[in-house]
């Protein structure tokens, strides 16, 4: 992702802005939303549409009407959905892994799949298939409870959110 925000910057004679690491968070939220069996040339691809088409084609940082790497995400996903729903669940400490559909997959498909969820321990600790920056819940709530600490974000949003889907699933 800084390579391509460098390219482009450099190629459109713009001021080279690799400095901020706005293009390094970018290519982290690529990476954290992709299937751990994606080939190295997807997150490049996905980097380099995530920058120049939806970052730096709508003016560079603060710009952009919508989320580069989520953009990046959809784009990848369109083009390549085998390749973008192929998830990888750990099989122990061995460091095999098995192909397999994630527990929201086996909610939609229902009947035999339904008894085929993982128990809610293994979301806990993140013995799941799915995105890398999704499967272990206790890491998610941890990074949740830094950045409330930190006072990065506001507890009021993610307490909507929680309850909106809590009262909608209901």
């Amino acid at each position: 992702s800084v390579f391509f925000e460098y390219l482009y910057q450099k190629i459109t004679k713009k001021k080279i802005t690799i400095s901020d690491l706005s293009a390094a968070v970018t290519g982290l939220l690529l990476a954290l939303n992709m299937p751990a069996s994606a080939p190295l040339w997807m997150p490049i691809v996905g980097s380099a549409f995530a920058i120049i088409i939806a970052k730096q084609l709508f003016g560079g940082l603060g710009q952009n009407f919508i989320n580069p790497a989520l953009a990046a995400r959809a784009f990848l996903l369109g083009s390549y959905p085998a390749a973008m729903t192929a998830w990888t669940t750990p099989s122990g400490f061995t460091g095999e892994a098995v192909s397999t559909a994630t527990p929201l997959a086996m909610l939609k498909a229902g009947g035999d799949a339904v008894a085929e969820l993982p128990p809610l321990t293994d979301a806990i600790i993140g013995n799941i298939g799915g995105c890398i920056g999704e499967t272990c819940a206790i890491a998610l709530i941890l990074g949740g409870i830094y950045l409330l600490y930190k006072k990065v974000i506001s507890w009021r949003i993610p307490v909507t959110y929680i309850a909106t889907v809590f009262v909608l699933t209901a």
